[in-house]
C-alpha cells in the first residue's frame, strides 16, 4: 500500500520504569555524593567448604571530578 508507514515500536511499561529508575539515581547520587558499587570477593561455603565467587554490594563516595 502507498504511503502506508510502519508503526514505531511500543515502548512497554518496563523500559519507561528503568529509565525514571536511572534518572533518579543519577540524581540522588549528585545530591548525597555517594554511589552504590560492586566489588567481587570468593566466600567459603559452610556446609561444603568450596569456594563461590559472590558479589558484594556497598555505598562509596562518588569519584571527584576534575
Amino acid at each position: 500500500m502507498k504511503g502506508k508507514t510502519t508503526p514505531a515500536p511500543a515502548v512497554t511499561p518496563r523500559k519507561y520504569a528503568e529509565k525514571d529508575f536511572v534518572e533518579l539515581y543519577q540524581e540522588l547520587c549528585k545530591e548525597t555524593g555517594f554511589q552504590i558499587v560492586f566489588a567481587p570477593q570468593w566466600a567459603q561455603s559452610k556446609d561444603t567448604g568450596d569456594y563461590r565467587l559472590v558479589i558484594v554490594s556497598s555505598v562509596a563516595p562518588m569519584p571527584k571530578e576534575e
